[in-house]
């Protein structure tokens, strides 16, 4: 067992040395090899790290961060990438990884809650990619994740309820939200002309983005 340890901790030292040094060679040129060398040692030693080290055996401790590798490669090296196959590139990368955190948080009860949690800040991460980096896919996705886990969640909340609460709070919910239409019905056409606006501004504004 130490020298399991001992040989972790060497080779930990051995590619963040490695790691360091390539990105150095590649600090001025974002288009540089050696920063995808610099990367993909960064992506396997959080691999090796939680094989080893943490002994996860769950699919989306893997998937997630060789997806996100993939996903800054595909960023530093956009301009030699065709728009088309960078949506593709993203699209695969993004079902990928927020399927494998989606597969634990919603297909199997089993599963304890930091799953949905894994999943809620997968989803934040997108969106606040998407706004920062203007890209629709990213906050589309996202979006729709992050909606998908916190329904999850409340599903989750109700079946371990008792019956009188749980039909309490789905009487609740249903009263609130046929209110919020009504409200938001009533508030549409008494402000039509401010609403409408404000959709074709935003309308305008994401047709912008990549």
């Amino acid at each position: 067992m130490h020298r399991n340890q001992a040989a972790y901790r060497r080779l930990s030292v051995l590619q963040s040395k490695k790691r360091t040094l390539f990105a150095y060679l590649g600090k001025d040129d974002r288009e540089s090899p050696y920063n995808i060398l610099a990367l993909s040692g960064f992506v396997a030693f959080v691999l090796i790290t939680f094989y080893a080290k943490f002994h996860f055996q769950t699919v989306q401790a893997y998937v997630i961060p060789v997806g996100l590798g993939v996903l800054i490669l595909q960023h530093l090296f956009q301009e030699r990438i065709p728009a088309d196959a960078r949506n593709w590139i993203r699209l695969v990368t993004l079902m990928a990884m927020l399927g494998s955190a989606a597969f634990y948080a919603l297909a199997d009860n089993r599963h304890a809650i930091t799953f949905n949690l894994t999943l809620i800040l997968l989803g934040l991460l997108a969106m606040g990619l998407g706004s920062l980096l203007r890209i629709r896919l990213y906050l589309a996705l996202g979006f729709a994740s992050l909606t998908v886990d916190l329904v999850s969640l409340l599903y989750k909340m109700l079946v371990n309820m008792e019956r009188s609460a749980r039909m309490t709070i789905v009487g609740s919910l249903v009263l609130v939200l046929g209110a919020a239409v009504v409200f938001g019905a009533i508030y549409y056409k008494t402000n039509k002309t401010a609403v409408d606006a404000w959709l074709n501004q935003w309308r305008h504004r994401l047709h912008a983005w990549e």
